[in-house]
Formats: C-alpha cells, structure tokens, sequence
C-alpha cells in the first residue's frame, strides 16, 4: 500500500489511522509530526521503504535518520525504566524534569537527540550510553549496563 505516494509498506491493509492522517502529517511539513503517528499506529509494519521512483530531499533524510535515532533512544529508555521498576513520575524526579517529558523521550519525541539528554539518562539510569555515528548514516544508540 503506497501511502501519499511517499512511503510503501508492502502490505494491502489500511493502516488503523488511515491514509489521510498520514498525509495531514507531511502537509504540517513535519516528520516529527509522522514519527508519533508512525509509533502509534504504524507500528504493526515491520518495514517502511520510500516509494520507486521518489527521491528524499537530504534535510528529510537527516530529519527521518534523527527521528528514528530517537525512537530507538525512547525504547531503550523505556525498557530500562521497566527493568528498574521505575514509573514515569520516579524516572523524571531522577531526571529533574516531568512526566509528560518522560513520556516525550519514551515515545521518540525529543529531538535533536542532545549529549545533555544522554548524560542525564545516562545517570538517571545507572547506565552508559554508546551512540555510533557513521558517515552514511546509520546512527544507533545502545545501553551498556556493565559502564554504570
């Protein structure tokens, strides 16, 4: 199924938030925007892939490469808050900051990613934190439990 003639996910079924809210997202001209609905709704689809024949401008590229950077932050956060037995409220006391930002992060919606943020992650939950930058693209961010 092509959505807006952008992204195709291979499969024939409509995603549960439909079509339209998907391109409501690109006309707000924010992938910010599609990342929450992508996370909401679209996450039954194991691969989103650009539609043949559609080129990416390169600030969408660097735009989409540091939402899911900050996605695969926000399920690391989460899974570690789990392991620890924290709650949203005990993780942003650790934090210095509220919930509702908590959640933000959880959720990938934090952007840019800032070495502020990882450092405070970091000591909020007692871990260090490896992030790989390649020239290409690429990014990855991982916990390493052992560094605490």
């Amino acid at each position: 199924m092509g959505l807006g003639g952008v992204l195709t996910c291979g499969e024939s079924h409509p995603a549960p938030y439909g079509e339209a809210a998907f391109l409501t997202a690109l006309d707000r001209g924010s992938l910010l925007v599609l990342a929450r609905i992508w996370h909401g709704s679209f996450a039954g689809h194991a691969r989103w892939k650009l539609a043949e024949g559609y080129t990416e401008p390169p600030e969408v590229a660097v735009e989409r490469e540091q939402i899911r950077l900050a996605m695969a932050l926000g399920q690391l956060v989460y899974d570690r808050r789990a392991e620890l037995g924290l709650s949203q409220d005990d993780l942003a006391r650790r934090l210095g900051t509220s919930a509702d930002e908590v959640d933000s992060i959880e959720v990938g919606g934090v952007l840019p990613v800032t070495s502020d943020l990882l450092a405070r992650l970091a000591a909020a939950l007692e871990v260090g934190v490896d992030v790989h930058l390649a020239p290409s693209g690429g990014a990855a961010v991982s916990f390493d439990r052992r560094a605490a």
